[in-house]
C-alpha cells in the first residue's frame, strides 16, 4: 500500500511541478525538493526487485535507465537554476539555456513516468475495468473520452515539440481556469498510461518496478 501512495504522490506532485508558472518558483522548488525525495524513497522501496530481475534487456529496462538517466539530470539542472537564482553558483552560466535543458527533461521525465507506471500499474487499470464492468455502456466511451482529451491536451500544452527541444512557456492566460490546466496534464499522463495498457493488453511477465 505504501508504495501505491509514493507512486500517485509523485505522480500529484509532478503534474504540479510542471506547472510552473502558475506556482511560482517558491512552491515549485519545495514540490521539486518533496518529488525527488519521493522518488529515492520509490527507489528504496523496490530496491530488492530491482536487483532480482533487473537482469534481461528489454524495453521495461530501457525505460527504466532513460528514467534514471533523465531524473539525475534533472536533479543537477535543478540545483543549478535554484543557485543561479539566488545568485550562489561561482561559476557564470547562461541561465536561459539552463533552463531550456530543465523543461526539456521535465517533459522527457513526465512522458517516461506516464510510460513507466502505465506498464508497472496495469492493476490500477483494472480496477477501473471492474468498475466500469458494471456499467458496460460507459466503458467505450470512458476509453474515447480520455483518450481524446489526452490527446487535446498534448497537443494544447505543446508537448511534442517541448519534448525536442522546442522551448516556449506554457500558454497559460488570466482567462485560463488553473483547474483546467492541472486537468490537461492528468489527462495527458492517464491518456499514455491506458495508450501502453491497450497496446500492451497481454502484458509483461517480467514485472518488477
Amino acid at each position: 500500500m505504501i508504495k501505491l501512495i509514493v507512486d500517485f504522490m509523485m505522480v500529484a506532485l509532478l503534474t504540479l511541478a510542471m506547472n510552473h508558472r502558475i506556482t511560482g518558483d517558491l512552491v515549485h522548488g519545495v514540490f521539486g525538493i518533496v518529488l525527488f525525495v519521493l522518488f529515492f524513497l520509490h527507489i528504496l522501496l523496490n530496491w530488492g526487485s530491482l536487483k532480482k530481475n533487473f537482469v534481461r534487456i528489454n524495453l521495461i529496462k530501457a525505460i527504466i535507465i532513460f528514467l534514471l538517466g533523465v531524473t539525475v539530470l534533472l536533479i543537477i539542472t535543478s540545483i543549478l537554476l535554484a543557485q543561479m537564482i539566488f545568485n550562489s553558483f561561482p561559476l557564470k552560466t547562461d541561465h536561459e539555456y539552463i533552463r531550456r535543458i530543465h523543461v526539456l527533461l521535465a517533459y522527457w521525465l513526465f512522458v517516461l513516468s506516464s510510460l513507466h507506471l502505465g506498464l508497472h500499474l496495469k492493476f490500477v487499470i483494472k480496477t477501473f475495468e471492474r468498475v466500469l464492468a458494471k456499467m458496460t455502456v460507459l466503458k467505450i466511451p470512458f476509453y474515447i473520452l480520455s483518450f481524446v482529451f489526452g490527446v487535446y491536451s498534448f497537443v494544447d500544452r505543446d508537448f511534442f515539440y517541448k519534448l525536442f527541444g522546442h522551448y516556449s512557456y506554457d500558454n497559460f492566460n488570466s482567462r485560463t481556469s488553473i483547474f483546467f490546466v492541472f486537468l490537461e496534464f492528468i489527462a495527458i499522463f492517464l491518456g499514455i498510461m491506458l495508450w501502453v495498457y491497450i497496446v500492451d493488453r497481454k502484458g509483461i511477465k517480467n514485472e518488477f518496478f
